[in-house]
């Protein structure tokens, strides 16, 4: 996959090492169900991850006798991926190409609710891409999202998240404290509900489950999963 330069600004540096060091792991008990749900597809399993992030799960994947590739949009990730021997490149969730011989789709922590992101197309280049029985797994933010404030920090970094919802849309307003000073990065994402998911999904053929679990790992409130497959 070549790379590509991008025009959004998701998870420049400072917020990419934040989320690395604090967040990777969020969805580590969900892994064995996830590797599960991969090795049940025909096929040798071989997964594609959209936006993958540091790597944690393609690493775990690969861990698991599963073969991965990946893509992200912040460069910081994509080159800390590289360094550990892993297939990613720089790529936006928006002109996603499923690799040939896929035959899992993975896109965790809200990923295709980031704009300029399009379910749709994301949903319809993995349709085409995976063989029968392949699966299409992903969570996004629900309508039930609620404004709030976040606020945590670690060594030498100090973070607040504010987040607003307009319609399907919310924005989150994220200032870093670093020792290189403050840095701010704003995201916006759209809200979707569980009917509009499964419509979506099912016109172009696939057969779903709307979850709230990765196997022992609860999704986050205000958002839900989805196991599709290719019938």
């Amino acid at each position: 996959m070549a790379k590509i330069r991008t025009r959004t600004s998701l998870y420049g540096e400072p917020l990419a090492r934040i989320h690395s060091e604090a967040y990777s792991d969020t969805f580590r008990a969900g892994f064995p169900w996830l590797a599960k749900q991969i090795k049940t597809a025909p096929g040798p399993a071989r997964l594609f991850d959209i936006g993958c992030g540091d790597g944690t799960w393609m690493q775990a994947a690969n861990n698991m006798k599963i073969t991965t590739e990946g893509i992200d949009v912040s460069g910081y990730f994509v080159d800390k991926c590289q360094k550990k021997g892993l297939q990613v490149a720089l790529n936006s969730a928006a002109q996603t190409v499923v690799p040939k011989g896929t035959n899992a789709v993975t896109a965790l922590g809200e990923v295709l609710s980031y704009k300029p992101a399009n379910l749709s197309v994301v949903a319809f280049n993995t349709f085409r891409a995976l063989p029968k029985g392949g699966v299409f797994i992903f969570d996004v933010p629900s309508l039930e999202m609620t404004p709030k404030t976040h606020k945590s920090e670690g060594d030498n970094w100090q973070l607040e998240a504010r987040t607003f919802v307009s319609g399907n849309t919310i924005s989150r307003h994220i200032t870093m404290m670093t020792p290189q000073g403050r840095q701010e990065e704003t995201h916006f994402q759209r809200l979707f509900s569980p009917h509009e998911v499964t419509g979506i999904l099912t016109g172009f053929g696939f057969s779903l489950e709307i979850i709230d679990h990765y196997g022992d790992c609860a999704l986050l409130p205000g958002r839900f999963g989805v196991l599709a497959r290719k019938p």
